[in-house]
């Protein structure tokens, strides 16, 4: 029921920004990571003491979106475009959520637990910044066939 449709939602929502890349494994990637934001979840039905929301903070998205691109990526062009990708999947999720009722966020933690409240259509701004983002980096990345000297 609910955990299908926010776990489907999340995928989804990640999936079509990542499909501005054009490519169906970034694509795949980004659905993959807007779920894997909820991780904190899992640590905290398992008992680990964390906050539930840390995930859904700016430093999480600038901390996690480079080092997946290094990890995972070995040219420059695809370490930028994986670090891309990832930071949209982040706001993707934000999207969804906003838009599905979960709206206050510790986007400022750990400097301030304060929750900053999104109204839904908040949801879909989040969703069309982010795939632009990653669209317009997949453009500009995109490589160009070398032209032949006259």
């Amino acid at each position: 029921g609910a955990l299908a449709l926010e776990l489907g939602g999340h995928f989804v929502f990640g999936f079509v920004v990542g499909a501005a890349t054009r490519r169906l494994r970034y694509a795949l990637l980004a659905g993959a990571a807007a779920v894997a934001v909820d991780v904190d979840h899992v640590l905290w039905l398992m008992g680990v003491q964390t906050d539930r929301r840390a995930s859904h903070a700016l430093l999480f998205l600038l901390a996690s979106a480079p080092l997946v691109g290094l990890v995972f990526a070995t040219e420059t062009r695809q370490r930028l475009l994986t670090g891309v990708v990832i930071a949209g999947a982040v706001v993707s999720h934000l999207a969804f959520d906003a838009l599905y009722g979960e709206s206050g966020f510790p986007l400022l933690s750990p400097f301030t637990f304060s929750l900053v409240v999104l109204p839904p259509w908040a949801g879909v701004a989040l969703e069309a910044a982010a795939f632009a983002g990653v669209l317009a980096v997949a453009l500009a990345l995109r490589e160009r066939p070398v032209r032949p000297r006259r």
